[in-house]
């Protein structure tokens, strides 16, 4: 640390008077000044050693992101696949239940179903639409996650 510095003096120390201007001077001093730490308590070690360690701690960190993004593409790879898979067998489902559903209702009208046969094929019916809704829910999941894996937009909501 560099200082520069100055100060004036106007001083009596001839006489204890206080009001005998003649005996006053006159006294300048300027100066420059410097302040170094020899020994700083080792704080500027411990500094460096932090930045290193943080240096290194932030490296770390980004291989483990780097990991983690390899192992997450697969993942939602994985899981958009499989509930591509579940929701083509989830209409099926549907086809089936809607067809269950006509053949109740066609023999409710000939006698040979009751009520209960039709209530029973409409019920798996619902559970076949809900299937179907909760195939596209995880499907749609998934491809928002593969979205923010990659950074890369595949569908468009507007």
């Amino acid at each position: 640390k560099l200082s520069l510095f100055g100060q004036y003096q106007y001083y009596n120390n001839r006489d204890d008077k206080f009001d005998n201007w003649s005996q006053y001077r006159e006294a300048y001093q300027v100066g420059l000044s410097m302040t170094w730490n020899i020994f700083d308590g080792m704080t500027s070690i411990a500094r460096d050693h932090q930045s290193f360690q943080q240096s290194v701690q932030s490296d770390k960190s980004l291989v483990q992101s780097r990991l983690k993004a390899k192992q997450d593409l697969e993942f939602w790879k994985r899981k958009y696949n499989y509930y591509g898979t579940v929701f083509k067998a989830r209409q099926s489902d549907v086809v089936k239940a809607e067809e269950s559903v006509r053949l109740a209702r066609q023999g409710k009208r000939v006698g040979t179903r009751t009520d209960t046969d039709l209530l029973d094929a409409e019920s798996e019916l619902f559970k076949a639409r809900a299937g179907l809704v909760n195939a596209q829910m995880g499907a749609l999941e998934s491809l928002v996650n593969l979205e923010l894996t990659t950074g890369n937009k595949f569908l468009s909501f507007n």
